[in-house]
């Protein structure tokens, strides 16, 4: 198995022109992973045994990597700890993958929410200075590829693609989250939108210039920390992308063209599609289900077989959920719809 000592990124890509853009050549998207191996932090988000945290974490990473590379794509897998990964993926019969190792210096509070997160950070100011014309995308462990997104015509060179989920963060945190983004903005943000982590997409000049903007807004991040509702990259994030907004800039919504869905099995105070719909998204981001893709990393990935076990795992955890909302619904909360299965003919239509 391939492991990297270099902290510099190199994806291997096509040498880029304006008309390979065109016909899509940069579509052939190269997917990194971050996979922090963290044994101080205090909070660590959706892991219900601390103490498997980072075999689940592992693991998660290995069905991630299998997911890609089944949709066709190339997956790095960015890490402070390669070769216990390599150990991991290799005892799951993943000797392949592609391993990067880089060292992050992490925040000094290990109580921050989300103090891993931040690494993303990063790991963003790897991609824009690693000069490379096509397509690079940071993708969340929990997360699943069920079928190559074709971006390359949409994406224009320099154009960011992320995902838009205001509605979902707004309604989680009572209007919070849009505070955030103009407290670390100084109040230059005229109508705040809040981007999900789990998916960035774009070249090497695109990361440069949402990095440029997150250097500018990390400072004010830090100083304002305290008060603020999220913790972890997506608050400097938001406010850079809203910040380049403001400045003309036009990024691409990977929520819209079945690009990318977020689907929570748990109770949440916003309605979600149902999981047949989410299901027909290129990638599928899980955050409440760790455990079960952790689960799924020794299997070779089929993403209509993958689609069937999750739905039955699903089915048992919703049943439960409702017998227990019988004895203590909670007000405005809504729960998780699985919707009519799917036909093998429309997963990932």
């Amino acid at each position: 198995m391939p492991v990297s000592p270099s902290a510099v990124l190199a994806p291997v890509s096509s040498p880029a022109s304006a008309r390979a853009r065109e016909a899509d050549t940069r579509g052939a998207l190269v997917v990194h992973g971050l996979l922090i191996l963290d044994t101080e932090s205090v909070d660590l988000p959706n892991v219900s045994r601390r103490r498997d945290a980072e075999q689940l974490y592992m693991r998660c990473a290995a069905l991630m990597v299998r997911s890609v590379t089944a949709a066709g794509l190339r997956a790095v897998v960015v890490t402070n700890a390669a070769q216990r990964v390599a150990t991991e993926f290799a005892e799951l019969g993943l000797q392949d993958a592609n391993i990067v190792e880089r060292a992050f210096e992490l925040p000094a509070d290990r109580t921050i929410p989300h103090r891993a997160a931040h690494a993303k950070l990063a790991l963003m100011r790897d991609l824009a200075a690693s000069g490379e014309d096509a397509l690079m995308a940071i993708l969340d462990l929990d997360a699943v590829m069920l079928r190559a997104p074709h971006l390359g015509e949409a994406l224009t060179p320099g154009r960011l693609a992320c995902f838009d989920i205001t509605p979902a963060m707004f309604a989680e945190s009572g209007g919070r989250c849009e505070n955030d983004v103009r407290r670390i903005s100084n109040d230059q943000v005229r109508v705040p939108r809040w981007f999900g982590g789990e998916m960035v997409v774009g070249d090497a000049a695109a990361f440069r210039s949402l990095v440029e903007m997150i250097d500018l807004v990390e400072p004010r991040y830090w100083a304002e920390h305290a008060g603020l509702y999220h913790s972890g990259d997506e608050a400097p994030v938001s406010t850079a992308l809203n910040l380049l907004r403001e400045r003309g800039h036009h990024h691409l919504d990977l929520g819209e063209g079945r690009h990318l869905a977020r689907w929570w099995s748990t109770w949440r105070p916003f309605a979600q599609q149902s999981l047949s719909e989410a299901g027909r998204a290129c990638v599928l981001h899980l955050p409440a289900d760790k455990a079960f893709l952790a689960g799924e990393a020794g299997h070779a990935f089929v993403p209509s077989r993958f689609l069937r076990r999750y739905r039955r795992h699903v089915a048992r955890r919703l049943a439960v959920r409702r017998l227990a909302s019988r004895f203590g619904y909670r007000s405005g909360e809504q729960l998780a719809c699985l919707g009519p299965p799917l036909a093998l003919s429309e997963t990932c239509k």
